[in-house]
């Protein structure tokens, strides 16, 4: 398994892969569908999770071969199965909220230019939803 972060290092497109997951924020958006759309074009299927394909599955679903709706913890072990087996199914949603307590903490140290600490020192956006009026 490698990691990318597009803020420490560029992705290695050339490298042999099997299957790629890209978590999608929608300031970010066309980025990963640009990504999406590489390595869907050398035969690579691609999955994609985050808020941005959680509120747009349809729309995500156009660069994506899979797309995960809502949390991916309780989805991902069958995912990863489907593709092995090539039977991966378009969209995977979460039944129930994810239970954290018992989940393995996330190695962020496995990230390029962390340097140990342990989380990414960059910023990122803050994703909201306009309340609808009654």
């Amino acid at each position: 398994m490698t990691i990318v972060e597009e803020a420490h290092a560029p992705d290695d497109i050339d490298q042999e892969v099997d299957l790629v997951g890209i978590t999608v924020l929608t300031e970010l958006a066309l980025r990963a569908y640009d990504i999406a759309d590489t390595y869907r074009k050398k035969g690579v299927k691609v999955v994609m999770g985050g808020m941005h394909p959680t509120v747009l599955p349809d729309e995500a679903l156009k660069h994506a071969d899979a797309v995960v709706v809502g949390e991916a913890e309780g989805v991902w072990p069958q995912l990863v199965s489907d593709a092995a087996s090539g039977q991966m199914q378009k969209i995977y949603q979460a039944g129930t909220m994810t239970e954290l307590r018992g989940l393995p903490k996330p190695r962020r140290d496995l990230f390029p230019g962390t340097n140990g600490k342990g989380y990414i020192p960059i910023p990122t956006g803050v994703e909201t939803f306009p309340r609808v009026p009654e």
